[in-house]
């Protein structure tokens, strides 16, 4: 049972860690001509879905465990959105739960890609959108029954690092938001941020949202292991730039 009231961790297993930064990548690589000029060659978004378990209520807060990820490839990806195939949902959910009851579906993903960390910064790239946001609290729950049933989202924000970004990011879990995870690997600046979504007088409700929005509905946390080096998701360090 849902209980927006409680706070909720999203744990994110290194197997889903690391098929979220293969499917990030690939896509960011994918760059696609806007405009006449060659250097405005943009990268792609993209998404999937995300399979998993839901404990609710244990030690006063709701748990949710990414194990695994699905790229959707049929998804139709442009430079500044990605919409997930809903046959293709369908299909994928119908598979699982006959031969794999559980784990369950629980969620999505989708990719905010940048050409830069200054542009990162300056658009706070690593919050959720206002399509993002509508996407679920505007939804209609028979045309998108799948989402209704859904739990939380993960945003995987990148960008590639250049010779002149000189500050270093360790892995640490931002401190006035605890759900979102700054990191850097391989010459890119990653952010991973996680999201709730819950029923609520008849719609959906996202938490938290950005602090130009309504107060966040209960407080979200993010739990990866093999980035912050800790299981605690309780362990926080600065600010997200």
């Amino acid at each position: 049972m849902r209980a927006p009231d409680r706070d909720i961790a999203i744990h994110v297993s290194d197997s889903s860690l690391m098929l979220l930064l293969l499917a990030g990548l690939e896509a960011y690589k994918m760059r696609v001509r806007r405009g006449s000029d060659a250097n405005r060659k943009l990268p792609l978004e993209t998404g999937g879905l995300l399979w998993g378990f839901i404990k609710d209520g244990v030690g006063g807060m709701d748990h949710v465990t990414v194990e695994h990820i699905s790229v959707d490839t049929a998804a139709n990806r442009q430079t500044d959105s990605v919409a997930l195939c809903k046959h293709s949902t369908v299909v994928k959910r119908r598979i699982i739960e006959d031969r794999w009851p559980n784990p369950s579906l629980i969620g999505d993903f989708h990719t905010h890609p940048y050409k830069s960390l200054a542009e990162v910064k300056h658009e706070k790239g690593w919050e959720p959108s206002a399509c993002d946001i509508a996407f679920y609290e505007k939804c209609d729950e028979e045309r998108d029954s799948w989402v209704w049933d859904a739990r939380v989202f993960l945003i995987l924000t990148l960008a590639e690092q250049h010779s002149k970004d000189s500050s270093s990011a360790a892995p640490r879990v931002t401190k006035r938001y605890g759900n979102i995870l700054r990191w850097q690997q391989g010459g890119y600046r990653f952010w991973l941020s996680a999201y709730a979504v819950d029923r609520t007088n008849g719609g959906l409700a996202v938490s938290p949202k950005p602090a130009i929005e309504q107060p966040r509905r209960r407080y979200v946390y993010i739990d990866v292991p093999t980035v912050n080096g800790t299981s605690s998701w309780f362990s926080y360090g600065s600010e997200t730039e």
